[in-house]
């Protein structure tokens, strides 16, 4: 009975840190999206951005992204532009200032207050 509780517990707590990171990539993503739009940037960015994050993620999931020694060139192959694509974001929405003036989105935050 004490092994099923504890048990129990563990799942508890893994459903609860799954939660909290679901959250958090949730979170990632709509303030990514609405840099973009300040930015005035296409959101298909985005969207490869996160693509292949979680195609990453599946890959380390199916166990078909080598080893920390030996990596597989599939891996190499999205991690490499990944990447460069995380460090241009990074740049980008993170420390230029939004569009000035109105864009395709709506009026300039900034310039309304």
């Amino acid at each position: 009975m004490m092994a099923k509780k504890t048990k129990n517990r563990k799942k508890v707590a893994a459903s609860k840190k799954t939660t909290k990171k679901s959250a958090a990539k949730k979170s990632a993503k709509t303030i990514a999206a609405k840099r973009a739009h300040d930015r005035d940037l296409p959101i298909w960015i985005l969207i490869i951005f996160f693509g292949g994050g979680a195609l990453l993620d599946l890959l380390t999931v199916l166990e078909l992204t080598g080893s920390d020694d030996q990596p597989s060139v599939l891996s190499l192959v999205i991690a490499v532009p990944f990447t460069v694509l995380l460090v241009a974001l990074l740049i980008e929405l993170g420390f230029r200032r939004g569009t000035i003036g109105p864009n395709q989105y709506g009026p300039d935050p900034v310039a309304s207050h």
